[in-house]
């Protein structure tokens, strides 16, 4: 459990999250075929929607507090105590939750799960209350599995982080595949979500638990002394379960509002189309909003290597130095994801092909979900300077925004447009909302961001062009980026340069 710098973080860590997710496409399409139908595709893709709010939920947004703090407490010497802490809140939290959620179960499935039009006799109210009950008890398992990766992003423990989630992925792909087989329903996905969430997060809670000790060597080699020497008399708190229960609160529970916000603007068009239109419709939005969030996962990859090397250079007194390295990574990181979105995009005529028939209708939804997604993505600019001066309330501010865009031209798009006004709703909705704020914010903060950070949060504008025009436009500003100082300056050029200098050798060495 080797911690290494940023660009070696993102060697390992950033490839792993791309084998996942390239078996995740995979996974997918099989999905596709095997699942009766897009009522049944629906009603997974509205368990995962379920699952995917409530997690953060049940433990009051705990993950990004101990994001957060993992590497403050490791630095006082005290990271054995902030883990066996942090589990005693987290079970806490999550056992009274979790009675809560399952005690509401009805009025979940009754506003979440029903449908604008009769499904079916095959689809009952009993079979969607079921989902519901299924889809809780992935929300309790993920919400273990998140708290367990948050401390190991704060840690910088990629190498584990990637195992993990290789290990679930992995699972998951076999056990779905298996158990749609048999039993070719969506209960019957989340049922096998559910076990290998438990399995990976079991995996990697003693992997972490038995590399305590080589975190800690790390450390003291690192910085030249032991751990314990940053325990000075001056020194603050010791991590007891009450201080840092407190802590986590205060940050976790305005992280929380964060969360619980971006999750439904996550899946609010999906919500729309199932309750304005029908399940059959829901399906196949949700199967184009499954294809497009690959994309969204690798920045999800990269935004935590970053935030977590970045935080540490921000807590030990290196502003400047950590405003220069989290300029530098954004751009490099949007850009490169930037050229990706626009690549799906205009190819998606060939690529809708593998897809079962009766999703290709979803083709025209792709613009709108993918602005979506990009928008989301190169947000992190915001969320990573919000969160290293400690006001999540920011984050929260933007995904209000966010959802509120959405869901107020979703009310008149989706009756008017169906499946296609909800995916610009989600698109633009958040687009608008979300740059208003961070505009504020960021002006507000006195980040003092270099022209090109500014120029790269407005690019997923181009995603509104034609897919011919965005692919255009984006050569030329791409273009622009690596042969003038639009968009990157030369230091940060020469930094790059560099890492890419580096990883090129580094993959030279493995032949």
């Amino acid at each position: 459990m080797a911690v290494g710098s940023m660009a070696d973080s993102m060697g390992v860590y950033v490839p792993a999250k791309v084998i996942q997710k390239l078996l995740g496409l995979g996974r997918l399409l099989v999905f596709m075929y095997l699942v009766a139908g897009k009522t049944q595709f629906a009603l997974w893709t509205l368990g995962v929607a379920i699952f995917s709010v409530a997690a953060p939920l049940l433990t009051l947004g705990s993950p990004n507090a101990l994001a957060r703090y993992a590497a403050l407490y490791e630095q006082r010497g005290e990271l054995r105590r902030f883990c066996r802490n942090a589990l005693l809140i987290v079970l806490g939290c999550t056992a009274v939750t979790a009675a809560i959620a399952f005690a509401a179960s009805d009025l979940i499935t009754l506003y979440v799960m029903l449908s604008g039009k009769t499904a079916g006799p095959d689809v009952s109210f009993e079979l969607q209350r079921t989902v519901c009950y299924v889809a809780l008890g992935n929300a309790v398992m993920l919400t273990l599995y998140l708290n367990l990766t948050a401390i190991l992003y704060g840690l910088r423990t990629y190498r584990l982080v990637a195992a993990v989630e290789l290990l679930f992925a992995v699972l998951f792909t076999a056990a779905g595949t298996t158990v749609l087989l048999v039993w070719p329903t969506g209960l019957a996905v989340l049922a096998a979500h559910m076990v290998c969430l438990a399995a990976a997060t079991l995996a990697g809670a003693a992997g972490l638990w038995l590399g305590l000790d080589k975190i800690a060597d790390s450390q003291e080699q690192t910085q030249g002394r032991p751990a314990e020497a940053g325990r000075s008399a001056g020194s603050p708190e010791r991590a007891t379960t009450a201080n840092m229960l407190g802590r986590l609160l205060r940050f976790g529970l305005v992280a929380l509002a964060a969360n619980t916000l971006w999750g439904m603007a996550s899946y609010a068009s999906l919500w729309l189309t199932n309750r304005h239109l029908s399940k059959s419709d829901a399906g196949v939005f949700a199967a184009m909003l499954l294809i497009g969030q690959p994309v969204l996962f690798l920045a999800d990859a990269a935004w935590a290597v970053v935030f977590s090397h970045v935080a540490r250079r921000w807590e030990s007194h290196d502003r400047s130095g950590a405003m220069f390295a989290l300029e530098a990574a954004y751009k490099a990181v949007t850009l490169s994801l930037m050229t990706l979105a626009v690549g799906m995009y205009v190819t998606a005529p060939l690529w809708i092909r593998v897809l079962p028939a009766g999703y290709r209708s979803g083709l025209p939804l792709l613009g709108g979900l993918l602005l979506y997604f990009q928008t989301v993505i190169h947000l992190a600019l915001l969320t990573i300077v919000a969160k290293l001066h400690e006001r999540p309330w920011v984050i929260a501010v933007a995904a209000a925004a966010a959802i509120g865009g959405n869901l107020s031209l979703g009310l008149t798009w989706v009756p008017t447009w169906g499946m296609e006004g909800a995916s610009w709703a989600a698109g633009v909705g958040c687009l608008g909302g979300s740059l208003a704020v961070s505009a504020i914010y960021l002006l507000g903060s006195r980040a003092r961001l270099t022209a090109g950070s500014w120029i790269v949060l407005a690019v997923p504008a181009l995603l509104l062009l034609p897919a011919w025009a965005a692919a255009a436009a984006w050569a030329g500003l791409l273009a622009a980026a690596l042969t003038t100082r639009l968009v990157l300056t030369p230091r940060e050029k020469t930094l790059l340069a560099g890492k890419i200098a580096a990883g090129w050798r580094r993959v030279r060495s493995w032949r």
